[in-house]
This record gives structure tokens, sequence and C-alpha cells, in this order.
């Protein structure tokens, strides 16, 4: 057995670390976080570029790093983009780049421009100009304007149109601007001829080394244990952890709930089938299945936490009280449903195993119903019931979100709900990479148990 559970931790192990570059790679799709742009304006960190960035953000999250050991590209694309941080400015360097095809011309003119913008936020009046100072810096400020909504385009006659007018505003202006403007016409030019287009449908494989984001990652996460920090400015490990142990507990309580009552009455509708028991039982149980779990949430709160009619547990939970009356009503929520599928799966296969011949020849023998169950079926019977665990248990690990919600229960399920509506990745990766380890424990238990049941079966 010791052999087979190595083996089924290595390869649980490898099917990790895949989920974990699928899960990485698909976060990274969002780009640089909205965080690092409202610090930016706050703290003042900006860098040199049309939109602000805080560095130190940037820094904090690894987004100055390329995503992965490798991309592919086309050769048109430059190795250095990753290092662009504000995603809309990326999208119109790279609506640039389809239009021309050559990254150095599209570099060329996007430094022009933000040359040309840095000289006319530091050009200063003077008495030689044949305008007055209030008209200078009202063409100033319509100049800035133009400049900006160049930066905010890639639509060659969008921009033809405001070089145009620049050429007018500049006119009176001081003659170092119109040294800028001509070399930043002169660098559209190139860019609006296309000559190197073709390089947009070559294929390139970049290698990016080590000093990658998810290297960072996914090093820090298997030496530390540590996520990272959330778009929040917490400690993901912290925040997923705390969530997980109030889960955890909900969850084996729910589970050892289902079992302890499942199984008897699976057994017990089995031996009586279809008598008054099993048929009540059937209709009950199937009732209960067809019902959603926020109604059967909301009912018992309204029921059995209502001062008007039965006041007997608390209606939300307290995470600071692990008493019966705050963790009942969540409890009965989370295991109601689980509970139908276990029974009713118990009672199959109880059925099943009593159609075999042995049985016929226990029965031949003169033992009784409760001794052939028991002694005889009930072992068996279990193998399919324990094979179950593996999907019941990760998925109330993970948390249900709507009865989570419904309670105020601090789990995984809440946590989850709570962190998508704000966009908090790095807590949402986490939270799908230790559903996905327990997805791997629950198989690699119900294994185990299906073993110590019936020590036939060859684990290989």
């Amino acid at each position: 057995m010791l052999k087979y559970i190595l083996s089924r931790l290595l390869k649980g192990l490898f099917s990790i670390l895949l989920i974990s570059i699928v899960v990485f790679l698909l976060a990274s799709l969002k780009g640089t976080p909205e965080k690092c742009l409202q610090e930016a304006i706050e703290a003042q960190s900006i860098t040199e570029q049309f939109f602000p960035v805080d560095i130190k953000c940037i820094e904090k999250y690894k987004k100055n790093l390329p995503v992965f050991y490798c991309s592919i590209k086309s050769l048109a694309d430059p190795d250095t983009l990753h290092k662009v941080y504000d995603n809309h400015q990326k999208r119109i360097l790279k609506q640039r780049l389809a239009l021309n095809g050559d990254w150095t011309i599209v570099q060329n003119y996007s430094q022009q421009l933000q040359q040309s913008l840095n000289t006319l936020n530091h050009a200063q009046w003077d008495s030689s100009l044949h305008i007055s100072k209030q008209q200078f810096e009202q063409a100033q400020i319509t100049a800035r304007s133009k400049f900006n909504s160049i930066t905010q385009t890639a639509s060659i006659d969008d921009t033809q149109t405001l070089l145009h007018t620049l050429d007018e505003l500049y006119a009176p202006l001081p003659p170092s601007l119109h040294t800028d403007l001509t070399k930043l016409n002169t660098a559209f030019q190139a860019l609006s001829q296309p000559k190197s287009q073709w390089k947009r449908f070559v294929p390139a494989l970049q290698w990016h080394g080590t000093n990658n984001q998810y290297h960072h990652w996914i090093t820090s996460l298997v030496t530390k244990g540590d996520f990272g920090y959330s778009y929040k400015n917490r400690k993901v490990s912290k925040v997923v952890f705390n969530s997980l142990a109030v889960s955890l507990r909900f969850s084996i309580l729910s589970i050892l709930l289902a079992y302890l009552i499942s199984i008897p009455l699976g057994i017990y509708t089995a031996m009586y089938k279809g008598q008054w028991v099993d048929r009540i039982s059937g209709i009950l149980l199937f009732g209960l299945r067809a019902i959603p779990s926020f109604l059967v949430a909301t009912l018992l709160i309204l029921l059995f936490a209502n001062p008007d009619i039965f006041n007997w547990f608390a209606p939300s939970f307290d995470d600071q009280t692990y008493t019966f009356r705050y963790m009942a009503l969540p409890l009965i929520a989370y295991t109601y449903g689980s509970f139908t599928l276990l029974s009713r799966s118990m009672r199959l296969s109880m059925l099943e195993n009593m159609q075999q011949d042995y049985i016929r020849t226990a029965k031949a023998k003169g033992l009784s119903k409760q001794r052939i169950a028991f002694k005889h079926v009930f072992r068996n019977a279990l193998l399919p019931i324990l094979a179950l665990f593996a999907y019941t248990f990760p998925s109330l690990v993970g948390g249900s979100v709507i009865i989570e919600t419904i309670f105020g229960i601090p789990g995984m399920g809440r946590l989850l709900f709570l962190e998508a509506l704000d966009g908090d990745l790095p807590i949402i990766m986490a939270i799908v990479m230790l559903t996905s380890i327990m997805t791997i424990l629950g198989f690699l238990i119900a294994d185990i148990l299906s073993k110590l049941a019936d020590p036939r079966i060859q684990l290989s």
C-alpha cells in the first residue's frame, strides 16, 4: 500500500503543477493590477510613461518580470513588452506594431512622442514670443490635450489629423518645440509605412529563464507555503488558511453526520425493499434532493431562528463561538444534499449485492436477514459509498458559496465569492490550488478506505 500511496502522491503533485500553470497563466491575462495604478496617484511614485504606475507595487507583484519561463510570440514582438505596465498602453503598442511590424520603428515613435510631450511640459514663455503669457499657457494646455489623444489611439488617420492640429498650435510657440514636432512627424511617417508586417505571421519562441513571475510564485509556495500578497495588501496564505480552517470544521462534521445517517438508512431500506418505510423514505429523500440549498437554508432560518416561531438557533454564524446553537442550522444545510445521494447509493449497492450467488447460498443455510446484511453484504456494499468520498470531501472543503453567504460563515466559498467580485486574483488562485489539493487527497483517502474495508482489493 505504501508504494501505491507514494505513486498516487507523485501523480497528484504532477497534476497540481499543471493546474498551477494553467491557473497562473489565466490570471496573468489581466495584466497590471489596478491597485498599482491607484497607488501611483496617491503616492506620486510613477514611471516616465504616459500612464502613472507605482514601481514599488509593480515589483511587489513581480509584474516587471516575464510571466513564464518561455513564450510563443510573433517575430515582430519584442522581448521587453512585459515591462510596459499599463494595460491600455500595452494594447496601443500592440496595435501600432500590428500596423507596421517593426518594433524599432514603433519604439522610436513612442519615445519621440514622449520626448515631445516632455519638452512641451517644460517650455517657458518669454517676451520674444508674439503671443501673451496667457495665450501661451492656453496653447500649451490645448497641445497637451492633443498629445494625450495621440497616446490613446493607434489609428493612422486620427493621429495624422491630431498632428496637423499640433502644427497649427505650435506656430507661435518657441522654436525648440518645432524641432521635436518635426522629429515626431518623421517618426510617424515611418510608422505609417508598413514594411515588416510579414514578421507578425512568423512564430518565435522566446526563453526568459527562471527570473519570471511563475517561478517566483511557485518557489515561494513550495518552500514557504506563501501565496504572496493580495491586491488589498493582505497575506494570501493567512486569509485563505483562516477560511480553510472554518470550512474544514463544517465539512468534516458534515461528512461524518451524512455517513452516520445515510449508511444505516440505506441498509434498512434495502432490507425492507418495497415496504412502507422504503417508499416513504424514497419520497422524502427525492423531495429533499429537489429543493435548492439556498431555499433550505432560508427556510431553516425562518422556522428555527425566528423569535415569532421557534427561536432555537442563531440565524447567523459566530466564528468565535463553535457551539451547537450557532453550528446546527449550517450543518443541516451542508449535510442534506450529500445525505440524500449517499443513502440512496447505499440502498442500491445493498440491493445489487443481495442478488449475488453467495447470498443465495447464505439464505439456503438458513441465516437470518440481519446476519446476511451485516456480515456478508455490508462490506461489499460499502465500497461505492466510500468512492463517493472522493467527490464529497473536496466539494465541502471548497465550501458552499450560497450557504456560507446566507449564514455569514467566513469559509472558502464565501471568500471565493467576495474576492471574485473584487477581482482579487491572488486569493482566487490560492483557493483553486487548495481545492485541487483537496480533490487529490479525497481520491487517495477513498482508495485507502476501500482497501481497509475490503483487503481483497489490489491497489495498483
